[in-house]
C-alpha cells in the first residue's frame, strides 16, 4: 500500500508539474494577442465582449492583391456574400444574410458608413466603390438583429474605419501593372505633430478590361485629419472624394452568347455606348467627448453631393 500511494503521488506531482508548465506557455501565447476593438453597439468594445455577430477584417486583408475591390478582402467573412464581376460601370453587390440578394447591382438593405457617416441613400442603395482601401484600419461587418441600432430596413452594417497616423511623417507610395493593362497607382502620408493627427490616401485605377467596351478609370481620395483638444475631448475632420468618368458597360449576356463565347460582349453596348459616371463627394466633422469610462458623446456633421 506504501508503494502504490508513493507512486500515485510521483504521477499526481508530475502531471501537476506538466499542467503548470503549459499553462504558463499558453498564457505567454495568450498576453501577446492584441486585442480587437468594433463598434457595433455604437461604443467601442473588445470582440469577445460583445453579445453581436460582427467581424472585424485587418488593413493587410483588404490590401491584398492589387487592393481595389472591396468584395476581394472580405470574401471570407460568414453570412456575407460579396460578388464582383469586373464591371466598374455596376457595383460590387453584396448580401448579408439574404439581405441585398434581390438588387442586381450594388446594394440595398445594408448600411454602410465611413468613419461613422452614413453613405447609403436615402432610398437605402448604397455602394462601397467609394472606399478607399489604402487609409483604412479595418472594416466591421455586422449581421443579425444587432444591426437594427442603426436604423429600420438595415438586413447589416458594412463600415470602413481610416486609420490614425500616428509617430513622425510616413509617407506611403505603390504602384502596380497587370493583365488588360490594368494600372494602380497610389500615395498616401501620414503622422502626427504635437495634438494634430492625421492620413490621406490618393489612389488612381485604370483597366481596359477583358472584355470590349468594359474600359474603367477611377480616382479616389481620403483624408481624416484629428486635434486632440484635451485628454478627453477631440475634433476629427474627414473628406472622401472619388471620380469614376465614363465607365463602359459591357452589359450581360444571354445564355446562348455566354455559351458561345463567355468573353463577348452585348451588340446594344457598342450601339448605345452604354456607360456610366460617377462623382461623390463627402465631409464631415465630429465631436468626441468622453465623460467618463462608461459614457461618451459624440456629436457629428456632415455634407455629401
Amino acid at each position: 500500500m506504501r508503494r502504490s500511494n508513493q507512486s500515485a503521488l510521483l504521477r499526481a506531482a508530475v502531471a501537476a508539474a506538466i499542467y503548470t508548465s503549459a499553462s504558463s506557455v499558453f498564457a505567454a501565447d495568450a498576453s501577446q494577442l492584441d486585442t480587437v476593438t468594433v463598434t457595433a453597439t455604437r461604443v467601442e468594445a473588445n470582440l469577445y465582449d460583445v453579445p453581436a455577430a460582427i467581424s472585424s477584417v485587418s488593413a493587410d486583408t483588404l490590401r491584398e492583391g492589387f487592393g481595389v475591390n472591396f468584395a476581394d478582402g472580405v470574401a471570407e467573412v460568414p453570412g456575407l456574400l460579396a460578388r464582383n464581376r469586373n464591371n466598374y460601370a455596376q457595383d460590387q453587390q453584396v448580401s448579408i444574410r439574404g439581405f441585398g440578394a434581390s438588387s442586381a447591382f450594388g446594394i440595398r438593405g445594408i448600411r454602410v458608413y465611413q468613419d461613422g457617416m452614413p453613405a447609403s441613400g436615402p432610398d437605402g442603395q448604397g455602394q462601397v466603390s467609394q472606399f478607399n482601401l489604402d487609409s483604412a484600419s479595418r472594416v466591421e461587418v455586422l449581421r443579425g438583429p444587432f444591426s437594427a441600432l442603426y436604423g429600420n430596413s438595415s438586413g447589416g452594417v458594412i463600415q470602413i474605419f481610416t486609420g490614425d497616423g500616428h509617430g513622425p511623417v510616413q509617407w506611403r507610395d505603390s504602384a502596380a501593372y497587370g493583365s488588360y493593362d490594368t494600372w494602380r497607382v497610389s500615395t498616401g502620408v501620414s503622422g502626427s505633430m504635437d495634438r494634430w493627427h492625421y492620413n490621406a490616401s490618393f489612389t488612381h485605377f485604370a483597366v481596359d478590361g477583358y472584355r470590349e467596351h468594359s474600359k474603367a478609370r477611377s480616382e479616389s481620395f481620403n483624408a481624416k485629419i484629428g486635434y486632440d483638444l484635451n485628454d478627453t475631448n477631440k475634433l476629427t475632420f474627414l473628406a472622401n472624394f472619388i471620380s469614376r468618368p465614363d465607365t463602359d458597360d459591357p452589359l450581360g449576356l444571354t445564355q446562348a452568347r455566354f455559351d458561345a463565347d463567355p468573353d463577348q460582349t452585348d451588340p446594344a453596348a457598342l450601339s448605345f455606348d452604354t456607360r456610366k459616371s460617377l462623382q461623390q463627394l463627402q465631409v464631415g466633422t465630429i465631436y468626441d467627448v468622453e465623460v467618463n469610462d462608461a459614457n461618451s458623446i459624440r456629436v457629428m456633421g456632415y455634407f455629401g453631393k
